[in-house]
């Protein structure tokens, strides 16, 4: 979690390091990185249903009168409506969830005296989502995007260790950050 570039925070009269470069270096200042939670959420997969709705044409039918006979308009054609009906579907979402959050704070030590100069929170989230669909019924009842959606299928949960390790990542910002906020107190 600790290599990325603390270079940056270097000055003419400061200089940061991760790894001690020997034994004999003294150092003014030393941050300690505690990581004091690891939380890992259960595997959670909800489903919703929703009945969607749509009316089509469905051929047509002729205009009768009131004795049954076909209405012809002006230039003596048959008169056509479109005949209509009501299709439906079933769309049954699969929301699927599992997140990683790791907690814990950034100490800037004064060396000499062993004095806990000042403690930054840090942290980062891992999430995984991913939801999938599918029918029961007919599917042109469903929008374009609900189309969209059944070409998902459910995908294994991540390992909680991989969420971790993802959580870690993201983590490494918040320690840069919190270096940086440390950073101004050192003169």
């Amino acid at each position: 979690m600790l290599v990325f570039g603390v270079a940056d925070f270097n000055s003419e009269w400061v200089e940061f390091h991760t790894t001690n470069p020997s034994n004999n270096t003294y150092y003014d200042y030393f941050t300690i990185v505690n990581l004091k939670k690891i939380e890992v959420s259960p595997e959670q997969a909800q489903q919703k249903d929703r009945m969607e709705s749509k009316e089509i044409e469905d051929g047509w039918e002729y205009v009768l009168d009131d004795n049954g006979n076909v209405v012809k308009d002006s230039e003596g054609n048959d008169i056509k409506i479109p005949k209509k009906r009501t299709i439906y579907c079933t769309l049954i979402e699969t929301h699927q969830f599992k997140a990683a959050k790791l907690e814990g704070e950034i100490e800037l030590v004064q060396n000499a005296l062993r004095k806990v100069i000042k403690q930054v929170p840090i942290g980062a989230e891992s999430v995984f989502e991913h939801i999938s669909a599918r029918a029961v019924g007919d599917v042109n009842a469903l929008s374009d995007e609900d189309k969209e959606l059944l070409k998902n299928t459910s995908v294994p949960f991540p390992h909680d260790l991989d969420l971790i390790i993802d959580g870690a990542e993201t983590l490494k910002k918040s320690i840069r950050d919190g270096i940086g906020d440390l950073r101004r107190l050192i003169n």
